[in-house]
């Protein structure tokens, strides 16, 4: 990079910084919620009680585990604890994508594509894309296939186990649930690919309608759960979407089906358990300390971690997903002396930093 754009990263860096900064100030203020006019006063009061209530930590220790075990048992429990009605999988992950903003099997994005960007007006794509898997994961380059890293296994399945513990599942039933979730992990890792690979071949952007991908990825219901993701958005079969690694949505459908089979629906669910799972790691940062410490104590076993988000940076990205449009609103009035296209971008920046800090807390 030359020395000018090392210049311009800097600037473009201290100008996001700038604007979370800001942003923080806002929220910490009363009168960032004082907007009457925008999204309903209701919602913004419910807003404002929402991020007040993120920063309680104090409750959220004393409410210790039950909230999230509350969470499951609106899932139709699961077979960890031994209570689980056997839900369908498809209705479990639209709830997930729609009420959690958790993806187990993929992740979801909106954005341009690249190839647009000087037609003019480029047109957003929702972009559907392999997920952040739990486990570690290394790329083999003579084998062109990711895999588990082996020595961070035990660490893991420890952290595992804790957390386990905490949600108070008996010792000896959990071990065979945590085993049989990191055999589907690893399952889903071999066809997950490092970006540069993906962009080498030509993975990048692949253009298909929903009812394209459908066929390729059957195990998916996709029109329904990009709808559930995207409630105000009206979806069709025949909408294109942005692929970034078909090869693995392909796989991840094959195995998904494989496991489907294998297990009988009524008694015992890995891919069920699998999801729980996510869900758990999404709504960490909100559990009580217990959860929190195991999950740094992790990060420092497998050298990842670099310092932990402050909490209200949290908080914030929390409210904005329980109320987008409330959120946005009141951002695009309290900077509405800022163009709406550099509004939406700023947004989109403090989002992006945010969503980049926790995910390395």
């Amino acid at each position: 990079m030359t020395a000018g754009g090392c210049r311009g990263a800097r600037q473009e860096a201290a100008r996001k910084t700038c604007w979370i900064e800001k942003l923080r100030c806002c929220c910490i203020s009363g009168r960032f919620w004082s907007h009457r006019r925008v999204g309903g006063a209701r919602q913004v009061q419910k807003a404002r009680r929402f991020y007040q209530t993120c920063l309680d930590t104090k409750s959220i220790d004393s409410a210790g585990a039950e909230p999230f075990l509350a969470l499951v048992q609106k899932l139709g429990g699961w077979p960890v604890s031994g209570q689980w009605i056997g839900t369908d999988f498809n209705s479990t992950l639209r709830i997930l994508m729609k009420d959690y903003a958790t993806f187990p099997f993929f992740s979801l994005q909106v954005g341009r594509d690249p190839k647009e960007i000087t037609s003019g007006k480029p047109k957003k794509y929702i972009q559907i894309d392999q997920p952040n898997l739990l486990i570690p994961i290394e790329w083999n380059s003579t084998t062109q296939k990711s895999q588990a890293i082996t020595q961070t296994l035990l660490p893991f399945l420890a952290s595992c186990q804790t957390y386990l513990a905490l949600l108070g599942s008996p010792p000896n039933s959990s071990t065979i649930h945590l085993y049989t979730f990191v055999s589907l992990s690893s399952e889903l890792a071999v066809a997950a690919a490092p970006r540069h690979y993906r962009l080498s071949k030509g993975l990048l952007y692949q253009r298909m309608t929903i009812k394209e991908l459908q066929r390729h990825a059957p195990a998916i219901d996709w029109l329904g759960g990009l709808q559930a993701a995207f409630p105000s958005l009206p979806l069709t079969e025949d909408d294109l979407v942005l692929l970034h690694n078909l090869p693995y949505l392909v796989q991840m459908s094959r195995i998904i089906g494989e496991w489907l089979n294998k297990h009988e629906p009524r008694t015992s669910s890995p891919l069920h358990t699998y999801m729980v799972f996510h869900l758990l790691h999404t709504v960490m940062p909100a559990m009580d300390s217990r959860f929190t410490e195991t999950a740094k104590k992790l990060s420092v076993a497998l050298g990842t971690r670099e310092g932990v988000a402050p909490r209200w940076k949290h908080c914030v990205l929390q409210t904005e997903r329980g109320f987008n449009s409330v959120f946005g609103n009141i951002l695009s009035e309290r900077f509405h002396k800022v163009h709406r296209e550099q509004v939406e971008e700023i947004i989109q920046n403090i989002l992006s930093s945010f969503k980049s800090k926790l995910a390395r807390a």
